[in-house]
């Protein structure tokens, strides 16, 4: 027997100003959005915001 589970994720969003200001060092698998940008990074735990790459892909 197959249960599905309902449910909703929301991704933090911060405007590429923001995150150059607070250069945050993103948790391991977090995703922060760039609202103004529409891009994306994914934290490794370690890595400051701007030494990320974006994430690539759809």
């Amino acid at each position: 027997m197959t249960k599905t589970i309902k449910g909703r994720v929301q991704h933090p969003a911060y405007t590429a100003a923001e995150l150059k200001a607070k250069n945050p060092v993103l948790l391991e698998g977090e995703i922060v959005y760039e609202s103004d940008t529409t891009l994306h990074k994914v934290g490794d735990g370690v890595t400051p915001w701007s030494a990320l790459a974006y994430a690539r892909g759809g």
